[in-house]
């Protein structure tokens, strides 16, 4: 489950995801790959975002075989069969889910991000 609310940083209302599923340092890559927004405005990610949905739609269709999304730390492998999600920056950190889980969190984050901004807002996603 991804628990989508949003966090008062700075003095600015900036959109947070922890998930359930975590590794055993307490870390969920899935929930760090959707917060990295590269040094951006959140409403900036969103053309990644959609390029993100668009490369899963596409290795689904089976216009590629292999399609590799990331950012500035995180990063995700997409095959048809799974998504390795993983640190650009330390091979310790990697986890695997399913495509319907990935492209699914992948559209409740975006749908999440053009969201109205207020720290009474908590949105919980159950993925596939």
């Amino acid at each position: 489950m991804l628990t989508f609310s949003w966090e008062n940083k700075f003095g600015k209302l900036t959109p947070f995801c922890i998930s359930s599923d975590v590794n055993e340092d307490g870390i969920s890559i899935l929930a760090c790959l959707l917060m990295d927004d590269g040094g951006q405005r959140y409403l900036g990610t969103l053309s990644w975002i959609d390029k993100g949905i668009a490369m899963m739609d596409a290795v689904m269709r089976e216009e590629a075989l292999i399609m590799d999304w990331g950012r500035e730390t995180w990063g995700a492998k997409i095959r048809s069969n799974e998504v390795k999600l993983y640190s650009l920056h330390d091979d310790n950190y990697q986890e695997t889910i399913t495509p319907a889980a990935f492209r699914s969190a992948l559209v409740a984050w975006r749908e999440f991000l053009e969201s109205v901004p207020s720290t009474q807002i908590k949105r919980e996603i159950i993925l596939p």
